[in-house]
């Protein structure tokens, strides 16, 4: 009898383990994140977190890395204000131009980002992947927020701000027809810079008078509002397309001390685990190498 219990809770035991294995899967591929003035390459199959490149001190790569093609990432500097490029290969940089939250659609080898126009007015550009032949494609003013999303190798989307810190428009253009148009009535989202590919979804933090307030949600473009399963802060790096799941960071201390670890968010069941300890804390800046 004894043994017979013994075998059973043995049996339950294991495939509990099978399929939390099974449940928590890691994410295959390499990384590049950027921490301050240095990025790394990642690979959480190997568990390795490797330095590629270190800029000056005061130096801080922002908003998201691009990938131009199979040798070159896009991406902007905080000291600077400028959109460069790197070559994976030789750690070459190459400074492209005057600009803030550079994106690139490989479809048109297009790059859109934040800058001024030819009147020396603050807009949203459209450029080749050398940042030549920049036209504009709508203002831009001191209350928009200098981020891009790409939700189609066609469109973007993009937030129109007001001095009411509390309407903030989400526009949409697309890169083929240059048509620009609203993306929904919503206008009380802040944008996380993570298309939900599976469903066609916006990540939006809900804006309210309280910035503690950290309620997010899924937004498509019929305007329904469906609410994330996550408590805390949603620092996203990056979605994962096989996975339906985004990499997240989350704020860990020990002993007083400040440590950042990355988790894998997943969007079916608002599950999440642990994938690498003391990453490191980041904005944004982070891609998953084609």
């Amino acid at each position: 009898m004894i043994n017979r219990l013994f075998l059973s809770l043995f049996c339950i035991g294991f495939f509990c383990m099978s399929s939390a294995a099974e449940v928590m899967e890691i994410p295959t591929g390499k990384f590049v994140r950027a921490i301050g003035n240095q990025i790394y390459v990642m690979d959480f199959e190997k568990k390795s977190n490797e330095l590629f490149y270190e800029f000056p001190v005061g130096v801080l790569v922002r908003d998201k890395i691009y990938q131009i093609d199979s040798e070159t990432l896009l991406f902007s500097l905080s000291d600077r204000g400028g959109i460069h490029s790197i070559d994976l290969n030789s750690k070459r940089i190459n400074y492209l131009g005057k600009g803030l939250a550079p994106v690139y659609m490989p479809e048109h080898e297009k790059i859109l980002f934040y800058g001024k126009d030819e009147n020396g007015k603050g807009a949203i550009l459209i450029a080749d992947k050398n940042l030549n032949n920049v036209k504009s494609m709508g203002r831009s003013g001191r209350y928009d927020p200098a981020k891009i999303v790409v939700i189609s190798s066609d469109e973007v989307v993009f937030q129109k701000g007001f001095r009411n810190s509390k309407i903030k428009e989400l526009w949409k253009f697309n890169v083929a027809s240059n048509e620009l148009s609203k993306f929904s009535d919503k206008d009380d989202c802040r944008l996380v810079n993570i298309w939900r590919r599976a469903t066609g979804q916006l990540i939006c933090q809900k804006i309210t008078a309280d910035r503690f307030d950290t309620y997010y949600y899924l937004l498509g473009s019929d305007g329904i509002e469906q609410p994330l399963n996550f408590e805390g802060y949603l620092n996203a790096g990056v979605y994962l397309d096989d996975m339906d799941s985004i990499i997240i960071q989350k704020v860990r201390v020990s002993f007083l001390i400040e440590h950042v670890d990355l988790w894998v968010y997943r969007f079916s069941d608002g599950f999440s685990y642990k994938i690498m300890s003391d990453a490191g804390f980041a904005i944004d800046s982070m891609l998953k190498l084609k």
